[in-house]
């Protein structure tokens, strides 16, 4: 279980003390008293609810598993909330429990992707989808021409020269005796730029532009309006950044073979 998706400490602490019995690590309650330098009835007693981790005790639980200093700073401010005596101070806490969970939402600092992008560079990237497609593309194995890009996109050589252009413009690709060669492996659109909105657009107007040539496209299409609790939301969102982070965890290391599109969307149709 990831730290951030906890609903409280103790759900965390019971997840990881898991974990390491059903990888056959004996003992483990044993292990992490002896870290914190208290006895194992007293874990247990945590993980039951009936006591509470000192502050000490919780960051010496943090470094017990390696968390970094964000997930560390997460886990404290779980503590907190859940063994606050006051309305007040367990509010305080929780709208920072609350207020990271919201950021954590922007796969850009979730990912810490530090990279950012200039204006002219957002531009020239996320005016339409095709200069994504380029530039990944040209991460494929092979040779790519502009011409071979138009023909295995079904799209005119013109625009693919002109959004190749653009790319070398702002250091994405390079023109070169063998063609088109990518010089940057990857780029991530973070919350809150004027291009955001536009990029969810290009995409589902190129899926459904597909749909309509194709009549039926290969892959996976679902689309619903459920009704829900609002609890029950709140764990699919959970459950869809946990599902984002093990395909990333797929993706970053595999070799470029092919190109896919992926589109999801999951928001509530009634806003206040």
């Amino acid at each position: 279980m990831n730290v951030f998706d906890a609903k409280n400490y103790r759900e965390y602490v019971r997840a990881c003390l898991k974990r390491d019995r059903e990888s056959e690590k004996a003992g483990s309650v044993k292990r992490l008293a002896r870290h914190l330098k208290v006895h194992s009835t007293y874990i247990s007693q945590v993980v039951k609810g009936k006591s509470d981790f000192s502050l000490d005790q919780a960051h010496s639980f943090c470094s017990y598993e390696k968390l970094s200093s964000d997930q560390t700073e997460f886990f404290l401010d779980l503590v907190c909330r859940d063994r606050s005596g006051t309305k007040e101070a367990k509010a305080h806490y929780a709208d920072r429990v609350e207020r990271r969970v919201r950021e954590l939402a922007d796969m850009k600092k979730r990912w810490h992707i530090n990279s950012s992008l200039t204006a002219d560079q957002e531009q020239k990237y996320y005016h339409s989808w095709l200069p994504q497609v380029v530039h990944m593309y040209c991460q494929l194995p092979g040779n790519h021409t502009v011409e071979t890009i138009a023909e295995a996109l079904g799209v005119l050589s013109d625009a693919v020269s002109s959004v190749v252009d653009d790319l070398e413009s702002i250091g994405f690709v390079e023109r070169t005796s063998v063609g088109v060669v990518s010089l940057r492996e990857s780029v991530h659109l973070g919350r809150g730029t004027r291009f955001t909105s536009q990029n969810t657009i290009n995409w589902r107007l190129k899926a459904i532009a597909d749909i309509t040539s194709s009549g039926q496209l290969p892959g996976i299409h679902y689309s619903s309006v459920v009704s829900m609790s609002k609890k029950a939301a709140s764990e699919i969102d959970k459950l869809i950044l946990k599902h984002l982070d093990e395909m990333r965890d797929i993706i970053v290391p595999s070799p470029s073979e092919e190109l896919y599109s992926y589109c999801l969307d999951f928001y509530p149709l009634v806003r206040k």
